[in-house]
C-alpha cells in the first residue's frame, strides 16, 4: 500500500474489464449465417466499422446530443445501429428484427463475455489499496448481472449503468451520479475506459482525470494512456 493520490478509482466495464468471446463481429456473422445470410467475415467487419465511423463517432462528438439513456433507449439505440450493418450486408429487411434479437440477448448475458488476463491481478492490487471502486458503463440493467456472472461484484463499492443513471457517457450527468454515490470529489478521482470520446472527454467534462486504456499500444497525443490495466496501480500511488 502507497500513499493514494485518488480516493476513488471509476473504471468502464466492456473492454475494460472484459471483452466479448467470440468478438462481436464473429458473433455477427454467426447469427447471419445462421439465419440465411451468405456473407463473409470481412464483410461483417467492414460494414460494422463503417457504420461506427459514419453513425456512432459524429454521435459522441456532437456537443448537442442528448445521451439521455434507459433499457429502452438502450436497446433502440443498437436497433438503429444493427439495421444500418445490416442494410450494408444486404440482409432482407424482413429479417432484421429476428436477427436483431438473436444478437442483443447474447450479449446479456455473462457467457458472452471473458476476463482479461490482467483483470483479476489490476482489481486486487486497486482494492488492496484505500480507493473506493465503481464501474461507470454504457450498458443497460444487464450488467450487474453480467460482473456477477463473472466474479468481479465483490471487487467494487458500486456498479453503475448508464440505464440505471438515465445518462450516457459522455454526458457529464452519468459521472456526476458516479461523484454522488461514492461520496467523493471529482478532483480525488480517476476514470479508466477504452474510448477516447465516452470515457476520456466524458471525464474531463465532468472535472474528472481520464485516461485511455488502449491494450493495442495506439498512438496518443493529446491525453494519458496505459496499455494494460495493471499500470493503473502505479500512476495512482505516490
Amino acid at each position: 500500500m502507497g500513499n493514494e493520490k485518488y480516493d476513488a478509482v471509476f473504471l468502464d466495464a466492456g473492454y475494460t474489464l472484459f471483452t466479448a468471446k467470440p468478438s462481436p463481429s464473429k458473433h455477427y456473422h454467426r447469427v447471419c449465417v445462421r439465419h440465411g445470410a451468405d456473407i463473409t467475415l470481412k464483410q461483417v467487419i467492414d460494414a460494422m466499422r463503417a457504420v461506427w465511423v459514419e453513425q456512432v463517432i459524429p454521435e459522441m462528438n456532437d456537443p448537442g446530443a442528448d445521451f439521455v439513456c434507459s433499457d429502452e433507449e438502450d436497446r433502440e439505440w443498437w436497433w438503429n445501429y444493427d439495421r444500418a450493418v445490416f442494410k450494408r450486408l444486404n440482409i432482407p429487411e424482413e429479417k432484421h428484427r429476428i436477427v436483431f434479437e438473436d444478437i442483443y440477448s447474447f450479449f446479456g448475458n455473462a457467457s458472452a463475455w471473458e476476463l482479461y488476463p490482467d483483470t483479476l491481478e489490476s482489481l486486487e492490487k486497486l482494492k488492496g489499496s484505500t480507493f473506493s471502486l465503481g464501474i461507470v458503463s454504457n450498458w443497460n440493467s444487464s450488467l450487474k448481472k453480467i460482473v456477477e456472472g463473472l466474479k468481479l461484484t465483490h471487487y467494487f463499492d458500486f456498479i453503475l449503468s448508464s440505464a440505471e443513471a438515465g445518462w450516457k457517457k459522455p454526458s457529464p450527468k452519468i459521472f456526476q451520479m458516479a461523484l454522488k454515490i461514492a461520496d467523493v470529489d471529482r478532483s480525488r478521482v480517476v476514470h479508466i475506459g477504452d474510448t477516447y470520446q465516452t470515457d476520456v472527454l466524458g471525464a474531463r467534462n465532468a472535472g474528472i482525470r481520464g485516461i485511455m486504456l488502449d491494450r493495442r499500444g495506439g498512438t496518443h497525443q493529446d491525453h494519458e494512456v496505459i496499455t494494460g490495466l495493471l499500470e493503473a496501480h502505479s500512476l495512482l500511488v505516490v
